[in-house]
């Protein structure tokens, strides 16, 4: 058995969450961050295509003999050792979007998990603040810097407005009903702007297809991650009328690319994009707001907005994770 210091990543995320792209960017990265130093075991060994059972999650066991646990998902196993645990929450959006059995149960392990973890991470000081909130821990939470979602690397193209908007996501907290709803509604979006719904519900599929004509929508479901940098490339808007995420990968993802950005003024997308968002002043805009929003693409500003979100790196999450481990570390050597 290896005499080096042992951390165990666990977590069991779908493929497709932004969830899982955090833990895999983690899982690839960290073995260089650390070092020779320290040896990192990944559980499970590879993603998983759908999430784990309830019992297959709360059975796993963590490799014997670990020094530190940094936990990317919940429920945790009931078999976790001794060892200390960094533990990675997202939000707490479950709180106010679950039915009250499931927010009874997610409240219990949400509190199980705040007591066990030596120490509690999250994606955003939006994030922090609702963590804080609801755990009314005294001690700070740890905010990583979070990457720019699944294309870091790709080409960036100049900014242009070629009256494409694109929606995203069929979860409820997404609201694309809404927003398919004021798309239709509005007459200048039908006759000037060609919609791309990507992996929407199937209402949201229906309300478009009442309001659009053929050749002015795009429904595409399940693209692959080169489609759907491709699918941004040719946009000009991405629009989102959530108003409960923990970060949201889409907004920077479309950003990066060149597409401006329609969200309503929250803190979390005032965290991330600034000033240079395109956001709304109320979470329940009407179709005048819509067509104001759109109406006030600006290549020099989404330009500005590109360019912030091109400073977000894969890298400096796993650094500023390693940089914890070995605080800790270093902390409770004897």
């Amino acid at each position: 058995m290896s005499s080096l210091p042992r951390i165990s990543l666990y977590g069991f995320h779908p493929a497709t969450a932004g969830a899982a792209l955090i833990h895999w960017e983690l899982a690839r990265r960290l073995p260089a961050e650390l070092g020779d130093e320290i040896e990192v075991l990944t559980v499970p060994s590879g993603p998983v295509e759908v999430s784990a059972s309830l019992s297959r999650r709360l059975t796993t066991a963590l490799p014997p003999g670990s020094d530190l646990t940094i936990g990317t998902s919940t429920p945790l196993p009931l078999r976790t050792g001794s060892a200390p645990l960094l533990a990675l929450l997202y939000d707490v959006r479950w709180y106010w979007s679950r039915s009250r059995a499931a927010r009874r149960y997610r409240l219990a392990d949400f509190h199980r998990t705040i007591r066990r973890a030596a120490e509690v991470l999250t994606i955003s000081n939006t994030s922090a603040a609702q963590i804080q909130m609801l755990s009314r821990m005294q001690r700070p939470v740890t905010v990583l810097p979070m990457g720019p979602g699944q294309f870091e690397g790709y080409a960036q193209p100049t900014p242009v407005d070629s009256g494409r908007v694109v929606l995203i996501g069929q979860a409820a907290h997404k609201r694309n009903e809404l927003a398919a709803q004021l798309l239709c509604e509005s007459t200048r979006v039908r006759e000037s702007y060609h919609v791309v719904a990507v992996s929407v519900s199937e209402a949201t599929k229906q309300i478009l297809r009442s309001g659009f004509r053929s050749q002015d929508l795009s429904i595409v479901d399940a693209p692959s991650v080169a489609e759907l940098a491709e699918l941004f490339r040719s946009a000009s808007a991405y629009l989102s009328l959530g108003y409960s995420e923990g970060f949201g990968f889409p907004y920077v993802e479309a950003a990066y690319f060149g597409c401006d950005v329609v969200a309503p003024d929250l803190p979390l997308t005032r965290e991330l994009l600034g000033d240079d968002g395109n956001l709304l002043h109320t979470i329940t805009p009407g179709v005048t707001d819509l067509e104001t929003a759109l109406s006030g693409w600006d290549a020099a500003r989404i330009t500005r907005l590109q360019q912030l979100v091109s400073g977000r790196s894969w890298g400096d999450t796993a650094h500023h994770v390693a940089r914890v481990i070995r605080t800790y570390m270093s902390t409770e050597a004897p």
